[in-house]
């Protein structure tokens, strides 16, 4: 793999997760960090319905999918922009400036100096540290990872690239036997788009995902909800940023360069390092490998933003263009992953509560429409309900061994692992978070109920999901019982707490003049930059327990040995051949990483009645009038792969087999051998299938 691919590769995972949102952002009025926090989930709304309308057209996915990518992108920033001329009142920007928390241009002329600085040097720092740990654990950015949910979206990203439709609406269906199913498909029509490997796309954007997009994410937020919201300026007034596009408390602006403008950006720049040093994002793009739920996840944090914004906008216009924004947001995170309808549920239950109570409480007009929203509200949601009932109810029907209540509540406190070998490894970064959360709830315990509430309501969640078996824990069902999906919800909502503290603190010192205020902030920002640094190694372990060939968790698929086995053999093939392999011993890697077409593209069991099924199910018997043969015929199979591996130096050994166990080993009557590649564990061996006649 040559290094212009490779950079290729992340030049156009940055632009695509991170370019059209942020056109959009611009356009509706979002400046510095306040654009860039929304940037992915608008990008992954906009990669949505390009996917949706290239289907629909009957086009390949590819150079039409960029075409179709920048033509949306540009379009619903030139409406948004239009919008914004067209309504009444100001045209002002809306969030914060990168820095001053002011509205920057249109309102006060932005002058880049030491805060800025800062704040760009946090943000750097963390994404190095962050990129450097999963960099690192990866090894060689082509390796190609194996877990199961990795295997099923490698092949996702193949079958996009080879059957061109990359709709969440079927697009897969390849993958399912010929059925149309639904299947959020963002992050593959994505992988899709970028060059070389399947397994280097993915690897690529694991990277971009979990050292760019969260910390843009989290910094967004924090500055929404803490920062930007209540910033004390000179002569004890206080600017609050609004979506008005103007500050709150008259024009007082925290300049750059004033001691409220340094205690912000070294609040972000802290707030980025945080984010780098936590484990539960990292755990569901390595051991777990749930990646399209892990790009929705970075989503949120922009989606929250953005609605804080628009419950403390002052008139209707503001409301407007920040309300279609944080849709537009929300959408790209439902659209990465549906988990996310769940997760804002979530996250957005308190501010919500207290928005509709404040709103109620109005009296009049505004009370009766508030209640005939609801009313619509309620009624749409149960007839979604009631149109999912079947998906529902298969969700809320699925099954987990229980676990221990207080190990899932130390876990969680603590932020280490919570899912595969790792498990209480690491650093436990939540200690130092809460303890940051500590100081802004007790010094201002009024202004953190929302935040504290919602800390709150997500660690009882991560505790049902992972705790004991009882009736109750059904509602931890729709992130499938397991409490790895959960965690990264806990940490959203302690980020912030933990952003107030480090705000109120900094604060504090950056307005006291002297050596000893000085050493207090080096300290603070040093110590959060440290945790980051220390947090790399098990961030690389964790990406290692899905690359590393002799650590994998939960079992090896193939080794580094087998893949260039794999390679040798592929050359023997001629075009258009279908190979029948295990998929538990690595056969799925034959067609992801060379090329070959294989009959079980993924480790999950075909569906009932399909030849593939019936070929698993079948006795290994290839005779003329056979079920084996019945079903390779219809397959258009000819050869078969078979794999021999002594386990003893795996550390967790090989993948059990499922119900590819009699796929596993075929007797050789029938067959005869085309080569074979020994391996340092055992050997390859091809065969063509005659038998059949």
């Amino acid at each position: 793999m040559t290094v212009a691919v490779v950079f290729g590769a992340f030049a156009w995972g940055l632009l695509l997760l991170l370019a059209p949102g942020w056109l959009i952002a611009r356009a509706g009025g979002l400046r510095g960090v306040a654009a860039a926090s929304v940037a992915t989930g608008l990008s992954c709304a906009v990669i949505g319905v390009a996917e949706l309308g290239v289907s629909a057209a009957g086009l390949p996915w590819g150079r039409v999918g960029w075409v179709t990518i920048t033509v949306l992108s540009a379009v619903s920033a030139a409406l948004l922009l239009g919008l914004r001329r067209l309504l009444p009142g100001p045209r002002g920007t809306l969030g914060a400036d990168a820095v001053a928390g002011a509205p920057a241009p249109s309102r006060v002329r932005s002058h880049p100096g030491r805060d800025r600085l800062i704040l760009l040097g946090g943000l750097a720092l963390a994404v190095g540290l962050g990129a450097g740990g999963l960099w690192w654990g990866t090894g060689g950015l082509a390796t190609p990872p194996q877990a199961f949910d990795a295997v099923f979206h490698l092949a996702a990203v193949q079958t996009i690239r080879e059957g061109g439709d990359a709709s969440s609406l079927g697009g897969l269906a390849d993958l399912y036997q010929g059925r149309r199913v639904y299947y959020p498909t963002v992050w593959h029509g994505a992988a899709a788009l970028l060059p070389g490997t399947a397994s280097l796309a993915s690897n690529v954007l694991v990277i971009i995902v979990g050292a760019v997009s969260w910390p843009l994410g989290v910094v967004g937020l924090i500055d929404a909800c803490c920062v930007g919201a209540r910033t004390p300026v000179a002569g004890g007034a206080r600017v609050g940023v609004t979506a008005a596009g103007g500050p709150g408390s008259g024009d007082a602006v925290a300049a750059p360069g004033s001691a409220a403008g340094r205690a912000r950006a070294l609040t972000l720049a802290a707030g980025a390092l945080a984010a780098a040093a936590t484990s539960a994002l990292a755990v569901t793009l390595t051991t777990l490998a749930v990646w399209p739920y892990a790009l929705s996840l970075v989503c949120l944090p922009g989606v929250l933003a953005l609605a804080h914004t628009l419950t403390s906008a002052a008139g209707w216009r503001p409301r407007l263009v920040v309300g279609l924004l944080a849709a537009g947001a929300a959408a790209g995170a439902v659209a990465a992953h549906g988990g996310a309808v769940f997760n804002l549920l979530v996250l957005l239950a308190a501010l919500a509560v207290s928005w509709v109570a404040r709103l109620l409480r109005a009296g009049g007009a505004r009370r009766r429409r508030v209640l005939s929203v609801l009313v619509l509200a309620l009624a749409a949601g149960a007839a979604g309900a009631w149109v999912m009932r079947a998906p529902l109810a298969s969700v809320l029907g699925y099954e987990r061994d229980g676990g221990s209540a207080l190990a899932t509540l130390a876990q969680s406190l603590m932020d280490t692992p919570q899912y595969g070998p790792l498990t209480w490894h690491g650093l436990p970064v939540g200690i130092g978070l809460l303890a940051l959360a500590a100081v802004a709830v007790h010094r201002r315990g009024r202004e953190m109920r929302l935040h504290l509430v919602t800390w709150v309501l997500t660690l009882g969640l991560v505790v049902l999901t992972g705790g004991p078996q009882w009736p109750g824990r059904a509602l931890g069902a729709v992130w499938y019982l397991q409490k790895a999906r959960v965690q990264p919800l806990v940490v959203i909502a302690l980020l912030v707490l933990a952003g107030h503290g480090l705000h109120l603190l900094l604060t504090r010192w950056c307005g006291q003049d002297g050596p000893r205020a000085r050493r207090r902030t080096t300290a603070l920002v040093g110590a959060v930059a440290a945790t980051a640094l220390l947090a790399a190694p098990l961030h690389a372990q964790l990406a290692g327990s899905i690359h590393d060939d002799e650590r994998i968790a939960y079992g090896t698929l193939v080794t580094e040995a087998e893949l260039a086995a794999q390679g040798e053999l592929a050359a023997l093939l001629p075009p258009g051949a279908v190979v029948v392999a295990a998929p538990s011993l690595g056969g799925t890697y034959l067609w992801i990483e060379h090329g070959v077409a294989v009959v079980y593209r993924t480790r999950v069991q075909p569906a009932a009645d399909s030849p593939e099924l019936r070929l698993a199910d079948a006795p290994a018997v290839l005779e003329p009038g056979s079920q084996a043969c019945a079903a390779l015929e219809e397959l258009g199979a000819d050869y078969y792969l078979s794999v021999t591996r002594n386990p003893s130096g795996l550390e967790h050994g090989s993948a059990p087999l499922r119900w590819d166990a009699d796929l596993a080993h075929w007797p050789s009557e029938g067959m005869e051998s085309v080569g074979t590649v020994a391996t340092p564990t055992g050997s390859l061996t091809l065969n063509r299938i005659i038998g059949c006649g």
